[in-house]
Formats: structure tokens, sequence, C-alpha cells
């Protein structure tokens, strides 16, 4: 898959930006696939996308949204505020070994990601250990692992 398969396949979900360079990098082994959806009218089709790293398989599920003309940063999701990346359950992170998302040391196992972002265009991805949350509606700081910068 090329790397403008990938953006174009990601177009206007966050996620990239955090972690495309980590997962998504040029050249053989990125795998795509679209994950079993709950959205029976498939207004936000789920997919899964995963990259074998050091022997380590690192994987992403998430429901792909539609800006459908919407203003989303600052509007639909409100600045300083936990956003979810992508629509519907939380976009759930994969790794079957240690991994490092920035600063953040994370263990072998399945994580959820959010993000935060201010009007001054400032990123924060926070790695949860809640994996059963819908969306960010309950979504606890109590429940993080960690909290990174990132550019977006």
């Amino acid at each position: 898959m090329t790397r403008r398969q990938i953006a174009h396949t990601l177009t206007g979900f966050c996620l990239l930006s955090a972690t495309a360079v980590f997962l998504l990098a040029q050249g053989p082994g990125d795998q795509q696939e679209k994950a079993p959806s709950k959205d029976k009218k498939g207004a936000s089709p789920h997919t899964k996308i995963w990259r074998e790293i050091d022997g380590k398989t690192i994987s992403v599920v998430y429901g792909r949204p539609y800006k459908k003309g919407r203003t989303i940063f600052g509007e639909t999701e409100p600045f300083n505020k936990v956003w979810r990346f992508g629509a519907n359950e939380c976009t759930l992170f994969t790794a079957t070994g240690d991994v490092m998302l920035g600063s953040v040391h994370v263990p072998k196992g399945a994580y959820c990601l959010f993000a935060q972002f201010n009007e001054k265009n400032e990123w924060t991805l926070i790695v949860s250990k809640n994996t059963t949350q819908w969306g960010a509606f309950t979504y606890k700081q109590s429940d993080d692992l960690g909290r990174t910068p990132m550019k977006a």
C-alpha cells in the first residue's frame, strides 16, 4: 500500500498525524482491512491498520468518521476537551510487545487512544487503559496510562 493510499484512507482522521510515522512508515508490511462494524448504515465504517515493527505487531482499530461539511475542531469538538479519535467505540491500539508512543512507555496489550487540543493547535495524545468505553463521554483521567505532546 502506498503512502498516498494510506493518507487517503485516513483523511479527516487526526490519528494519522499522531501515529502515521510510527505505524505507517512507507515500505512493505503496511496492512489494512475493514473491521466488523456495529454501525449498520455504514456512516462511520470501521477500519483496522497494522504493521510489523521489530517483530512486534502494532494495530489500530477505529471508526472512520466523515466530516460531512462540519467544522470539527472548535465547533463539533470543543477546544480543551478530551476527544475520541475516530467514531463510535474508542480507537483501539494494540501492541504484541512494549512500545513507545512519544514519551509514553506502552506495555504490550490493548489501549484506547484519545486526544486533547486547544486553539493554538497544541495536541496531547492520551493512552487510556480503559478499552471498553464508547466515545469519550465517560472518559476518566484516572484510567490514563500516560499523555504525550503530539503534532497534528
